[in-house]
Parts: structure tokens; C-alpha cells; sequence
């Protein structure tokens, strides 16, 4: 028995559907051909003529894993099964992203899936599709692969997110694969500078405590790692007295904005000890960054002027 099926989609489950068929009756090929409409999630009504019998109207049903359809007509039912026709299923699987990942709204992800079949080789385009429960069929750059998709897309809504990838094979055999993503749309807060001041006399005698918080709306307070202290010479300032700087920590090179660091630790409280040799002390940028567990990351900035010790007195007049 072999059938080939048409549909025009009207709206979500209501559409036309037409075709033909070929069913062996005693010994002989016999033609069918049908119409029906879509009455439903899996199921139509509709009429199907052929040269031995008159049109007859009736009604199919297509099970909820779509292995069976179920065919009722002339007060008779019969049952067509995929899975009796000597097909096995194949496997799908999702391979990027992983499952729990959590994304940053606007930014841009591959997620790649792959599927195999013991009897295809490969599985066309129209075949494979990657969908969020929240956006539909996932868009973007497409990579077709001969068994597997990739769909570079930036398009996801903010929430969580089961992102299914489904193959179908020749034999109409559908495997399915999902995951759950969460996409994040705030920022964390600006973070906050308690201590110093812009305003505050510094002076290179010793600890100089900087302290700061932060909060996101998501993960909540931020502590340790997710907040980064950075401190360096104020653009236009001379690094003369680089060299002179005594660390309370090791010190981590790693500077995504290319200019020297003096130092850089994380946490919500850092020390600092200053010497300089400078008369007229320095000026420095303090900044302090935050980063939730999204990735999305929020800086404030400050500048301190660190004067020299000991403290050259005002000659009096």
C-alpha cells in the first residue's frame, strides 16, 4: 500500500488535505484517490473513490506518537502502523547547546543537532527543524549536515525555554530531542562604590580599603568572582611610579581594555597598599565590574588621587 499526501494549511490545526493511492486487491494494484478536511490535532474527515468501489465518505486519526492512523469507513475501521512496514526508528540528539544553559538575550548561539537511522544515510532539510515552546520554529543562519542541523540564531525571547530538534526519516519514523535554556534579559544593577570617595584625601601611608556591591534581578546579591576590582592610571596621567607599588595580592595581568594594571582581585572588599615616589602623587581609575550568571555585565567607574608620602608641607608666606 503506498499513498501520497498533499495539505494547504488554512490556520493552525484546520486545513485541506488531498491524495492518492495504490492498495493491492486481489492481486491487482488498485487506485484511490481522497479529499478531506482538517478537523482537528491529527485527525479529518473527507471521501475517497476508487475503480471498485463508489465514494465513500469517512474519517482518519493520526495517534499521538504518529506511528498509527486509524481509517473509518462503510461501518469498517482499519489501522496503517509505520512501524509494521519493516522501518526502524532513528535517534536524535542535541549536541550544543547544553541542557541548563543559560543565555544572555540578544547575543548569538549555534545550537546543532544530530540524527541517526540504521536504513537513511541522510536526512534532507525539510526533514530536520530545531523549535522553542516559547518562539516556534527557531530562524538564522542554517547549516544543513547530511545527518544533523545547525541554526545560529539570536532571536530568542527572554525566559526559559524548551528548544526541541526533530528528524523525521523516509519511512514517516519521527525522533525528537529537547533541552531547557534560559534566556536573560536584565543586566545587573550599576554596581556601587562605598569607599573611597572621589572626594577623599588618599595618601600613599598604607591600606586604602575600596568597597563596593552589587545586585541583579535574577541571581541576586553578587559576591566573589562576579565582582572584579580594577585599578590603573588615569588616562593622561604618567606611569612612572609603577614600579614603586607595593600588592597585598597577587597580581593578575589580565586587562580586557589594554592599559596597565596595577592591580586586580575580585570580591566586594579589596586593600590596597600605595607608594609612590611622585611628589605630586597620581591620579587612578577604579572600576568595578559585575557579572551574573548570564554573562551580562555592568562596570561603574571612579577616579582617587593618591598623594604622595610624607606629605611635603605648605611653605608658609
Amino acid at each position: 500500500m503506498r499513498f501520497r499526501v498533499e495539505h494547504t494549511l488554512l490556520r493552525e490545526n484546520l486545513g485541506l488535505i488531498r491524495g492518492s493511492g495504490t492498495v493491492k486487491v486481489n492481486g491487482k494494484n488498485r487506485v484511490i484517490n481522497f479529499s478531506g478536511m482538517v478537523t482537528g490535532h491529527g485527525s479529518t474527515r473527507g471521501s475517497a473513490a476508487g475503480s471498485f468501489f463508489p465514494p465513500t465518505s469517512g474519517t482518519a486519526i493520526l495517534s499521538a506518537d504518529g506511528l498509527a492512523l486509524a481509517i473509518h469507513a462503510r461501518g469498517q475501521s482499519i489501522t496503517l502502523r509505520k512501524d509494521r512496514c519493516g522501518n526502524r526508528p532513528p535517534v536524535a540528539s542535541i549536541v550544543s547547546l547544553a541542557n541548563g544553559a543559560v543565555l544572555a538575550l540578544g547575543r548569538t548561539y549555534w545550537f546543532r543537532g544530530e540524527v541517526t537511522d540504521p536504513d537513511d544515510s541522510v536526512f534532507p532539510l525539510q526533514r530536520k527543524l530545531f523549535t522553542s515552546n516559547r518562539d516556534g520554529v527557531l530562524g538564522g543562519t542554517i547549516s544543513n549536515l547530511p545527518k544533523g542541523l545547525a541554526i545560529r540564531t539570536s532571536g530568542l525571547s527572554a525566559g526559559v525555554h524548551t528548544v526541541t530538534f526533530k528528524a523525521t526519516d523516509s519511512g514517516g519514523l519521527t525522533a525528537t530531542r529537547s533541552i531547557t535554556v534560559t534566556v536573560k534579559s536584565d543586566k545587573p544593577e550599576p554596581p556601587i562604590i562605598s569607599q573611597p570617595d572621589s572626594s577623599d584625601a588618599l595618601v600613599a601611608s598604607g591600606d586604602i580599603i575600596f568597597e563596593g556591591k552589587s545586585w541583579d534581578p535574577e541571581d541576586g546579591n553578587l559576591t566573589g568572582t562576579s565582582l572584579v576590582w580594577r585599578l590603573k592610571p588615569a588616562a593622561g596621567d604618567t606611569e612612572d611610579s609603577l614600579e614603586r607599588l607595593q600588592l597585598v595580592w597577587t597580581v593578575r595581568p589580565l586587562n580586557p581594555e589594554g592599559s596597565p594594571v596595577v592591580f586586580q582581585t575580585t570580591g566586594t572588599e579589596a586593600s590596597h597598599i600605595f607608594t609612590t615616589g611622585r611628589r605630586q602623587g597620581t591620579l587612578y581609575e577604579v572600576s568595578f565590574s559585575a557579572k551574573d550568571s548570564g554573562g551580562l555585565t555592568a562596570t561603574s567607574r571612579l577616579r582617587v588621587y593618591v598623594r604622595a608620602f610624607p606629605i611635603r608641607p605648605v611653605p608658609r608666606r
